[in-house]
C-alpha cells in the first residue's frame, strides 16, 4: 500500500469520481462506511469497475488507503453503483 500512497498505481485503479454517474453513492462497506466529504484529505481512494453475471450495469470496486502511525494503514473496501441505482439485496461481497 505504501505504493500507491507514493502515487505507484496500477492504471486499472481509477479516481473514483471519473467512474461514477451522476454522483457518488456508497452502498456497502466492509469497514466504515464515511460520506466522502468527511473523509480525512491524507487517504487516497480508489475504483475498479467490476461486472458480475446478472447486473446489467458494472459495480465500482473502491479501495480507500489511510497512512496511520507506525507504519501502518487502515484499508476500507466499498461496492458503489455505478447508477442512481441499489445494488441486490442478495449480493455477497467477501475478502
Amino acid at each position: 500500500m505504501r505504493d500507491w500512497l507514493d502515487g505507484e498505481i496500477p492504471t486499472d485503479w481509477q479516481p473514483v469520481n471519473q467512474l461514477l454517474t451522476p454522483t457518488p453513492m456508497p452502498i456497502a462497506s466492509v469497514r466504515t462506511l464515511t460520506p466522502l466529504a468527511s473523509r480525512p484529505s491524507a487517504h487516497l481512494e480508489r475504483g475498479k469497475l467490476v461486472n458480475l453475471k446478472g447486473l446489467t450495469d458494472p459495480i465500482v470496486l473502491v479501495l480507500v488507503v489511510k497512512s496511520l502511525p507506525n507504519t501502518q494503514f487502515e484499508i476500507t473496501v466499498e461496492l458503489w453503483a455505478t447508477q442512481d441505482q441499489w445494488l441486490p439485496e442478495t449480493l455477497e461481497f467477501q475478502l
